[in-house]
């Protein structure tokens, strides 16, 4: 289940939000992990991009992961979340 908290906000009940910095960003955090992943508006089908390539974990400040890259399994799983966030709110996402 999804709420939207704040503005640009999509908060999960799984105990993880997504949030939308901008026209260039989106921020995911969950436990103790923040990630934010570059992103573009497009014009076509799914009408938002995700660069999912950078993903280094930036936070939270007491994280003892910050600077980590996700593996591959977690990086899918995070784009999924985001994915089945924005589908909430009416956005299919493109990830490349």
């Amino acid at each position: 289940m999804f709420s939207t908290p704040a503005i640009n906000v999509i908060s999960s009940d799984e105990g993880f939000w997504v949030e939308v910095l901008g026209h260039t960003k989106v921020r995911y955090v969950e436990d103790d992990v923040e990630i934010h992943f570059f992103m573009e508006f497009t014009t076509g089908n799914s009408g938002l991009v995700i660069f999912s390539r950078q993903n280094k974990i930036v936070g939270p400040p007491n994280s003892p992961r910050i600077g980590q890259a996700l593996d591959d399994v977690e990086r899918e799983r995070v784009i999924e979340r985001i994915r089945s966030a924005f589908r909430f709110t009416g956005w299919e996402i493109d990830v490349l």
